[in-house]
């Protein structure tokens, strides 16, 4: 795709998001943080270093907030 910039570990679609309650599914509460949702729709660079450090094992034991914040 010629919108990606391979320099980048990846690319995300960016955008300000705003919870518009306080809870969510079944009562929950609403989490409101830096770059929310962004991971929802990602292209990652297979050939870039930070990349290839996401294993399995990174990935199975780290925090949904790590995963989601983009740290």
């Amino acid at each position: 795709m010629e919108a990606l910039d391979p320099a980048k570990a990846a690319c995300v679609v960016q955008h300000d998001y705003v919870p518009r309650s306080a809870s969510k599914m079944d009562g929950q509460v609403q989490t409101t943080y830096p770059r929310k949702n962004w991971s929802s729709s990602m292209a990652f660079n297979g050939a870039n270093p930070a990349i290839k450090a996401l294993t399995s094992e990174l990935v199975n034991t780290q925090s949904p907030a790590f995963l989601h914040r983009l740290f």
